[in-house]
């Protein structure tokens, strides 16, 4: 047979280094590189079944184990408060009210107890009370001789040092101090029982039972009249001296001490 003209042709890279021009060299068998292998587990008396994992003979799905509850930790809020803090407010003024006039009508009771237990005693004139009435009086009419000299614009001292043939300027003036000793006396005995004077010294004028009464009010105009009728303080004086109410005894309202 003729030879074929492509039985001599080969393949050549145009450049080196891809590794086709060279040639294949002899492939070393399997066989020949596992045999010390097999001899090396062999002689190490190792169990294959004992280095491959065992197949799971356990079932897949178990009970799930008992778990320990966790209670929360977190701070509960406080309960809201039922009633506002409006009302809270007027329940502590309604309590103080409350208390208020408990307290007062406790007062009142014992001011009543200690009125019924006061014993009163009859008395004489003494001087130092009238002597501190006698102040407040020339004080009061002073004030008042003061104004009516602005308002009528009369010059006292003249008409004192050069009085009229007659003394109206005297009596005029006697008329000023015993209207405002009689306005001094009765407002304060009709509705007090006693003057600032008397007070100081716990003195009255009638047992406090009369007070209130109209009797005893006609009683006190009465005996400051006669006060006024023999000279405001000629009466006052004799009975300071001899220990004894002149002025009591002639109208009904004596003086009285808390005893």
């Amino acid at each position: 047979m003729g030879t074929d003209p492509f039985e001599e042709f080969e393949f050549k890279p145009l450049t080196e280094g891809l590794g086709f021009h060279q040639k294949p060299g002899n492939k070393t068998t399997p066989a020949a590189s596992a045999q010390p292998a097999l001899e090396t587990f062999q002689a190490r008396s190792l169990d294959f079944n004992e280095v491959l994992p065992t197949p799971a003979t356990e079932p897949l799905l178990k009970a799930p184990l008992p778990r320990r509850e966790l209670k929360s930790t977190k701070s509960t809020p406080p309960p809201s408060p039922t009633t506002s803090p409006v009302d809270d407010i007027l329940n502590t003024l309604q309590k103080n009210r409350k208390m208020e006039i408990e307290l007062d009508r406790q007062h009142r009771q014992e001011l009543r107890q200690s009125r019924k237990t006061e014993t009163w005693k009859t008395a004489a004139p003494k001087f130092s009370p009238m002597l501190l009435d006698a102040m407040l009086i020339t004080a009061a009419s002073l004030l008042c001789m003061i104004i009516m000299l602005i308002v009528t614009r009369v010059d006292l001292i003249t008409n004192l040092s050069n009085p009229d043939t007659e003394g109206f300027i005297y009596l005029s003036t006697f008329s000023l101090l015993a209207g405002v000793s009689f306005i001094y006396m009765v407002i304060h005995r009709v509705f007090l029982g006693f003057t600032p004077g008397e007070w100081a010294y716990d003195l009255r004028v009638g047992h406090p039972s009369e007070q209130g009464k109209a009797l005893f009010s006609l009683q006190v105009v009465a005996r400051q009249l006669v006060l006024t009728v023999t000279g405001l303080v000629i009466l006052p004086l004799i009975g300071w001296i001899i220990g004894k109410d002149l002025t009591g005894a002639i109208t009904g309202t004596t003086l009285h001490r808390k005893a």
